[in-house]
């Protein structure tokens, strides 16, 4: 499967994502890479998502019984200091309408025996 047709699939779910390849500047094309996390006990406050300028958003499904914390904090996530909150066995997207966070992403997680897959969205 290739990065258009999963661009395809998900923008049937969220026009967001729609909008976003209609806006590819000039001849640069979104990629998508997913990313499975793993977790475990060292992984909280951990970054999940390296430093990205070209970053137009993310997918991040959470496959864990409890919910997950992302930061966009260059330190610090936990369950007192997040960006984003992801519940249990959900899916939650950010794809921002203005420009998106380029920075690390840092994740924290209640259950260490879960794990979650990220799907992240540049221009190339």
């Amino acid at each position: 499967m290739n990065e258009q047709s999963i661009l395809q699939g998900l923008c049937s779910i969220d026009n967001r994502l729609q909008e976003l390849i209609k806006a590819t500047p000039g001849d640069r094309k979104v990629v998508c890479v997913v990313n499975t996390v793993e977790f475990d006990p060292e992984i909280q406050n951990t970054i999940v998502l390296q430093p990205n300028p070209d970053r137009q958003g993310f997918i991040i499904n959470n496959e864990s019984s409890d919910v997950i914390y992302l930061s966009f904090d260059q330190n610090t996530c936990s369950p007192k200091q997040f960006t984003i909150k992801v519940d249990a066995y959900s899916p939650e997207y950010y794809i921002p309408d203005n420009p998106a966070y380029p920075g690390a992403v840092r994740i924290y997680v209640m259950d260490t025996s879960g794990f979650c897959t990220i799907t992240e969205f540049s221009y190339q």
